[in-house]
């Protein structure tokens, strides 16, 4: 019988580290960010939403309060994140991205875009459109069984 989530498993695994790899590839500067999600998933989030709170922040993650801090006070002491009051609740921060935050997150934006299109070169038109639909249909799913 075939052991199809050990298989997806193999795939994933695949996919990941081919992306570590790229990310360690596409990295021309000394300064720039080293291969840390966390790292790279608040530079999106925060790009997409300014402003944000840690606690936004935290749970976009999927992350405890201390390692949002953690990864908040790296990325400031980085250059990336700054901190300010949010303008409705003064006793809130509110966190956007610095220029050089901005410009971290679209070198990484790319490099994810060019990892895209090398997985999506590998198919035809309409496998294409499948595959699209089909990681929408899992993501719609996970997304339902996390609550949000």
């Amino acid at each position: 019988m075939n052991d199809q989530p050990a298989e997806l498993l193999g795939y994933v695994r695949s996919l990941l580290r081919a992306f570590l790899v790229s990310e360690q590839l596409h990295q021309r500067h000394p300064d720039d960010l080293r291969y840390n999600p966390h790292d790279f998933q608040t530079l999106a989030f925060l790009h997409e939403h300014p402003g944000a709170r840690a606690s936004d922040l935290g749970e976009a993650l999927g992350v405890v309060p201390t390692t949002t801090s953690s990864v908040i006070d790296r990325l400031v002491r980085r250059g990336f994140v700054r901190k300010s009051r949010n303008q409705t609740d003064g006793r809130a921060l509110a966190l956007s991205l610095t220029s050089e935050g901005q410009s971290a997150a679209a070198r990484l934006q790319e490099v994810d875009r060019r990892n895209m299109t090398m997985m999506l070169d590998a198919l035809d038109a309409g496998e294409r459109e499948d595959i699209l639909r089909l990681l929408g249909k899992i993501t719609d799913h996970i997304r339902t069984k996390e609550g949000g």
